[in-house]
C-alpha cells in the first residue's frame, strides 16, 4: 500500500527461501513482480510452482498473466487446467471460467467455440456476444492493446488516463498526474 515494490519484493523473496512452494507466497512474489514489469520473472515462478502445486489459484494467476503477454493458446491450456482444478466450483465461479474460456477462445479465432462458451457465461455481455458470433462470427469485438500502467496506492483513474494517454501517443507521468488529480 506505501508503493514501496523493492523493498515488498524483498520481503517476498525472503518468505519464498523459506518455503520455495507456499502457496500465498509464490502468488504475492508474481503480483509484486507484475508491478515492476518483470512479468517473465512472475511466470517464471508460477509455473515452477504450478508443475508440483495442484493449486487452481496459481493455474488461474498463470492463465490472467499469459492473457495480458497475448499468449492466448497457452492462456487457453491453463485456463482448462485451471476449470479441471476447480471441479466443485460454485455457480457464479463456473460462469467466471466460461467467460474467461470464451474470451480465450475469442482470442485464439476459435469463434464457434467462443459462442458456445459465451452462453454459458450468463446474461448480459456474453449472452450478446453468443448472438452476434452466431449471426455474424466476424462481428465480434476490437480488441485495442493498451500497456499496463501500475497504479500507487489510490490512484486508479490517474493510472487509467496514464494508460490511454499512452495508448493515444500523448503520454502523461502517471505520478504527476495523480499530484495534479488526487492530493490537491
Amino acid at each position: 500500500a506505501q508503493d514501496k515494490h523493492e523493498a515488498a519484493l524483498a520481503c517476498a523473496n525472503h518468505a519464498l527461501s523459506l518455503n520455495r512452494l507456499s502457496r500465498p507466497s509464490v502468488r504475492v512474489t508474481a503480483e509484486i513482480l507484475q508491478l515492476l514489469g518483470r512479468d517473465e520473472e512472475a511466470l517464471a515462478l508460477l509455473s515452477e510452482a504450478d508443475r508440483v502445486l495442484e493449486s487452481g489459484q496459481i493455474t488461474v494467476h498463470i492463465a490472467l498473466l499469459q492473457t495480458e503477454l497475448g499468449r492466448h493458446e497457452e492462456a487457453l491450456g491453463a485456463w482448462l487446467r485451471a476449470r479441471e482444478l476447480h471441479p466443485l466450483a460454485e455457480a457464479d465461479v463456473a460462469v467466471w471460467f466460461d467467460a474467461k474460456l470464451a474470451d480465450t477462445l475469442y482470442y485464439t479465432g476459435r469463434l464457434s467455440e467462443a459462442a458456445e462458451r459465451a452462453q454459458g457465461a450468463g446474461a448480459g455481455f456474453y449472452e450478446s456476444l453468443a448472438k452476434k458470433l452466431a449471426t455474424d462470427p466476424r462481428n465480434g469485438r476490437k480488441i485495442l492493446h493498451v500497456d499496463f500502467v501500475a497504479q500507487f496506492h489510490m490512484t486508479c483513474v490517474p493510472a487509467t488516463l496514464s494508460a490511454l494517454c499512452r495508448y493515444w501517443k500523448m503520454p502523461v507521468d502517471h505520478a504527476a498526474l495523480a499530484a495534479e488529480i488526487c492530493y490537491e
